[in-house]
């Protein structure tokens, strides 16, 4: 690898005493990494560059992890329950490049025994009609340990059973729709 190419940035001309918000793009390509970097203003006025360098760092985050939950694990893609919420995070475009907002791994209910959740910062839960004790507990868990948790019900989601599960910050409650 060679060694960096240094960015160079034009701006318009800054007042005495005034100040500006100059943005720019940085290309990292590490994850989970500082980067570190010098900002240097060299103006053809300044006579005094004793105070025209500035070091700073820039976290580099991954993209959010996120375990959507498809409450029916249908044979199509488009038949899973959560393949919309999926595909609005990460889109899987045929050669198509997007900006990928969420790494997103699914799994159907029954694929919850054993998982760890510690690793995904937010649980989506969709059309998901029922969730056994052990894992609502593990659910609860990883909420009150600072996860997010987006619900999605599904037709056959019962109001029952998403109150009784004792953690979501609302009751939910049945609408009823008018005859027509």
């Amino acid at each position: 690898a060679g060694q960096p190419q240094p960015l160079k940035v034009a701006i318009n001309p800054i007042a005495p005493g005034a100040s500006a918000l100059v943005p720019f793009v940085i290309n990292a390509s590490a994850r989970g990494r500082t980067l570190f970097g010098t900002a240097r203003i060299e103006s053809p006025a300044e006579t005094f560059t004793y105070d025209n360098t500035c070091d700073f760092q820039v976290r580099v985050m991954p993209p959010l992890r996120v375990l959507c939950v498809n409450g029916s694990a249908g044979e199509d893609a488009g038949a899973r329950s959560g393949f919309y919420l999926a595909n609005a995070l990460a889109p899987r475009g045929a050669g198509a490049v997007t900006e990928v907002f969420a790494d997103v791994e699914e799994c159907g209910v029954e694929d919850l025994k054993g998982r760890e959740l510690f690793q995904y910062n937010v649980i989506l839960l969709a059309a998901v009609e029922t969730l056994d004790k052990p894992f609502r507990d593990k659910l609860r868990a990883f909420v009150e340990d600072g996860g997010g948790l987006f619900v999605s019900p599904g037709l056959r989601t019962t109001v029952e059973e998403y109150n009784g599960w004792g953690f979501l910050p609302a009751r939910m409650v049945e609408v009823k729709r008018g005859e027509s």
